[in-house]
């Protein structure tokens, strides 16, 4: 159930990559002006320093870890960020109520549960929990749509609760198109081995 590597459709993560490392470049640049002036300063003053030479290394690596860091788990969230990058912040709590479907479309039951995303610019981990079972992401893709939301494509492992000895483990597919503005969501999925799908819909409440 951990977080892993999602796609964002449209969307290089190495060029931010390039973005990031010149901005780490930069500050790392300015530092060690400011740090050789420091250095020359305090000769003058007659105070012995050393290392003056693994300034800009140490720096950079420090500068653009902090960099990355930061826009990973926090820049990209920003409004105006997340509208210029067109990526959409999906995370948080989803109340979602679902129809099982049969083969013929019949309705078969229907179901409650708890959707939590986690979600960095990098990763991401849906997770589903219902009264009998939890389910979680696999592998996912986001492609962002300014016109209808944002659509999460997701292949997910379900493993029933301990006491639902009629359920098995089982493989699925998702697909969700959400409205971060409104709260809202609605998709449907399939479930590989039961072959049965069925349609969701979902509201933020966290």
């Amino acid at each position: 159930m951990r977080v892993h590597e999602y796609t964002i459709i449209g969307h290089s993560r190495a060029k931010i990559g390039r973005w990031l490392a010149i901005g780490a470049g930069l500050i790392a640049s300015g530092g060690v002006t400011v740090g050789i002036a420091a250095i020359d300063l305090a000769k003058r003053a007659g105070i012995e320093t050393s290392g003056s030479l693994i300034i800009w290394p140490i720096t950079s690596g420090v500068v653009f870890a902090a960099l990355y860091f930061s826009f990973d788990y926090w820049i990209w969230k920003l409004p105006v960020a997340s509208r210029l990058l067109n990526i959409p912040n999906l995370a948080g709590k989803w109340e979602v109520t679902g129809q099982s479907l049969g083969q013929k479309g019949e309705v078969l039951h229907d179901w409650k549960g708890l959707i939590t995303i986690t979600q960095s610019w990098e990763k991401i981990r849906v997770f589903l929990e219902t009264k009998t079972s939890d389910s979680y992401s696999i592998s996912a893709a986001l492609l962002p749509d300014r016109d209808i939301g944002c659509r999460l494509m997701y292949s997910y492992r379900n493993e029933p609760k301990l006491g639902n000895p009629d359920l098995k483990p089982h493989d699925g597919y998702a697909e969700i198109i959400f409205h971060p503005k409104n709260g809202v969501g609605n998709g449907d999925y399939f479930n590989k081995q039961r072959f049965t799908f069925g349609t969701t819909k979902l509201k933020k409440v966290g």
